[in-house]
């Protein structure tokens, strides 16, 4: 459910036209912790990075950003 949302809205960020996005997943049935470090040990080779800023019982605010374009 992450990669699909990251997909859609932190577009521009995995393009390079942005350092970064922010954007909110639905917290399924599955564990979205999990998703994330599985996302980040494939995009980290690629520049990227996943940080769950804030999860409430429904939602997760996500963070995916540049780290060597924030200095």
């Amino acid at each position: 459910m992450v990669k699909n949302v990251m997909i859609e809205h932190g577009a521009p960020t995995l393009a390079g036209i942005k350092t970064g996005n922010i954007f909110t997943v639905r917290n399924g049935d599955g564990d979205i912790n999990r998703e994330i470090r599985m996302l980040n040990g494939v995009l980290t080779k690629k520049g990227l990075r996943l940080i769950p800023i804030r999860k409430n019982e429904n939602n997760t605010l996500v963070y995916v950003f540049r780290p060597d374009r924030i200095a």
